[in-house]
């Protein structure tokens, strides 16, 4: 994100005729096979409480993700994406309902999760308080006929997929033996301002082409390493320094909800980091004390798939959507190394429960 080179690349990759707007969510994957990585795992990038609503009256999107592969992704080596295709997800439109006996099929009515996500794990199945019926992934591939419906997405370095924030997809692992080159892939997301508002106000920049100046851009990154700290691994010197950042210029550039939302996961952050960490700095009373109302007023926010609902047993406790073993992730991916921004190092996200890490974006 600092570097001119990826605004280039995004601009050379416009989402023309739409009615959406650039969100500034903007992830990186570096995914070599060769040292055991692998790809986010199965989940989708949005779970709104109301499905319906987040589709146009003429049935496009309101949100979309743009992959954009910068080496070759495919199925014998390196890996690539594979999605379930709308026609076969029962809850694409109907929605994921996460509780047994919980409203109309499809999830109708509000679901214990307040925070539209999918709440449910393989150890809630387990002990019984899940209906297996309701799991996204079990319901669609709910057969031994339905995995062949199951798509894998090669594309070449330069190409891009384009899909809805419904879309079940996920990563995947390369074959060690054959890669030549890891898989990186860069992300961008598009929404409707009704659903959710870009992360950076208009009147602090307006895309038009030419890339943010470098303190917004610094900024954005700040706020991705504190929103994803666990797949980043930061210590607590390192996410001392983003907040600090991010308290110091986020005022004046970020969307109110997208600052309470990087505000959240900076707590969870520290909380979670405990005494690890060469700076020494603690967040004063009245920061804690903001920060804590903050949370505590379930303002009008966007969650993704790194947030966690309230009141989970967590590991590590952590605010996000990455796996501390997700819905999917625990039938899934016993093995799951993880994906992210280009160190390709996160380790595996810890997190209470609910969807899982997105692949790509």
């Amino acid at each position: 994100m600092l570097y001119d080179e990826l605004w280039e690349l995004w601009k050379n990759y416009p989402m023309e005729n739409s009615r959406l707007l650039p969100t500034f969510d903007i992830l990186a994957f570096y995914v070599d096979p060769r040292l055991g990585q692998s790809g986010f795992s199965p989940h989708r990038d949005r779970q709104p409480l109301d499905v319906s609503a987040s589709f146009f009256p003429d049935g496009l999107p309101k949100y979309v993700t743009r992959w954009i592969a910068v080496e070759d992704a495919d199925a014998e080596s390196n890996s690539c994406l594979y999605v379930i295709p709308k026609q076969h997800d029962p809850g694409y439109m109907a929605g994921d309902d996460e509780e047994e006996g919980g409203g109309e099929e499809g999830g109708g009515g509000e679901v214990e999760d307040k925070n539209n996500k999918i709440a449910s794990t393989a150890q809630q199945n387990i002990d019984g308080g899940v209906n297996p019926s309701v799991l996204p992934l079990q319901r669609a591939l709910s057969t031994k006929e339905s995995y062949q419906y199951i798509r894998a997405l090669p594309i070449p370095a330069g190409s891009s997929l384009v899909f809805s924030h419904r879309v079940i997809h996920w990563g995947s692992s390369g074959n060690p033996k054959t890669t030549i080159k890891p898989r990186i892939a860069i992300s961008f997301t598009y929404s409707d301002p009704s659903f959710e508002k870009p992360y950076l106000k208009s009147s602090a920049f307006e895309w038009s082409g030419s890339p943010p100046p470098f303190p917004i851009r610094l900024l954005l990154c700040c706020c991705q390493m504190l929103i994803y700290y666990q797949r980043f691994g930061l210590d607590r010197g390192g996410v001392m320094s983003c907040y600090e950042y991010v308290k110091e210029h986020g005022g004046s550039y970020l969307e109110e909800g997208y600052m309470r939302k990087v505000l959240r996961e900076f707590v969870g952050a520290v909380k979670e980091g405990g005494e690890g960490g060469d700076n020494d700095s603690e967040i004063n009373d009245s920061d804690e004390e903001r920060m804590l109302e903050e949370m505590l007023e379930q303002a009008d926010e966007f969650e993704d798939d790194y947030d966690h609902e309230e009141g989970d047993d967590e590991e590590g406790g952590e605010e996000g959507d990455l796996d501390e073993e997700d819905d999917f992730e625990d039938e899934f991916d016993d093995n799951e190394l993880g994906e992210g921004p280009l160190d390709g190092s996160f380790p595996k996200r810890k997190r209470r429960k609910t969807l899982d890490d997105d692949d790509d974006a």
